[in-house]
């Protein structure tokens, strides 16, 4: 779901199956924080905001992702972990956003390397997006920044 959104295309999704189940959920996610006179910058903050606001860091997984080669299983990478389980790993949170801003016509793409301050460790997922006729990155597990491993808060760092 999350390739086909991401490529511009309209997911046509067989009923009763998990896709159709997860998008009817993300476009009812949109309906709740996205309204017709919001501007791509706005809608792309109101996105942005819900993920960080609503999804934990899945700290489990990756401790896993560096002792484990079975991990493909685990809901954090995907859609699910989002928008089911509430926590996800980078590449599961910018799997969302990019979905997100495509149904709603936002052209938004997953971008996968390393963090400059952490070159030779575990990779990261952001994503980019196009607005006003410009690229800019977004990094929505970046901004959801976790204090004294209590809490979480919502940066635009």
């Amino acid at each position: 779901l999350a390739y086909v959104l991401e490529r511009g295309a309209k997911p046509i999704c067989e009923v009763g199956f998990p896709a159709e189940k997860m998008y009817n959920k993300m476009k009812d996610v949109l309906r709740e924080i996205i309204d017709d006179n919001m501007t791509d910058v706005e809608k792309i903050k109101a996105i942005h905001d819900y993920i960080i606001l609503n999804v934990t860091y899945d700290q489990e997984l990756l401790t896993l992702i560096s002792s484990s080669n079975n991990i493909s299983n685990y809901n954090g990478f995907y859609l699910e972990g989002v928008f089911n389980d509430k926590k996800a790993v980078c590449e599961g949170i910018s799997k969302a956003l990019a979905s997100l801003a495509n149904i709603e016509g936002i052209p938004c793409v997953t971008v996968e390397g390393y963090q400059t301050n952490n070159p030779s460790g575990v990779g990261h997922a952001w994503n980019k997006v196009y607005v006003n006729n410009n690229w800019y990155i977004i990094d929505a597990t970046s901004d959801g920044i976790i204090m004294n491993n209590t809490y979480e808060i919502l940066s635009y760092k």
